[in-house]
């Protein structure tokens, strides 16, 4: 028997991905015409964050999901954050991590690097569909 495998997809920018109204959906594999489920073993979970930010009351109390998406949440005020550590031992331990690892200088040249090669990226893609806004537009 294969081991679960679940797949988190945090979204942090304008586009409405998915067209539904709730921050975090969740998806399996379906087989279309019969709606026989695959597997219970695959999971695709996907956190909008945009649409989270926009809650109006968030549990964060009761909730651990709006606990860690809090934390994650780079707006987020740094009481709120000490708030959430008290709340939370995980999340104190994750954020102990974080502290340990932003006193790291070659993590945070790598993590730069990367934060280089995902805004040269975004920003090819972002060139490479107005060329083929532009294309469709003279065709």
């Amino acid at each position: 028997m294969l081991p679960n495998v679940i797949t988190i997809n945090i979204l942090d920018y304008e586009y409405d991905y998915i067209k539904l109204d709730r921050f975090h959906t969740k998806f399996h594999l379906w087989e279309d015409k019969e709606r026989y489920k695959l597997t219970d073993a695959i999971e695709i979970h996907f956190i909008e964050m945009l649409k989270f930010r926009k809650l109006n009351k968030k549990d964060i109390a009761n909730d651990s999901l709006h606990r860690w998406l809090t934390f994650f949440d780079e707006q987020t005020d740094e009481s709120i954050i000490r708030e959430l550590m008290d709340m939370d031992a995980a999340i104190q331990k994750a954020n102990d991590r974080l502290n340990i690892l932003s006193q790291d200088k070659e993590f945070l040249h790598r993590a730069n690097l990367r934060a280089i090669a995902l805004s040269d990226y975004t920003t090819a893609m972002n060139d490479a569909k107005d060329e083929g806004k532009i294309e469709m537009a003279v065709k």
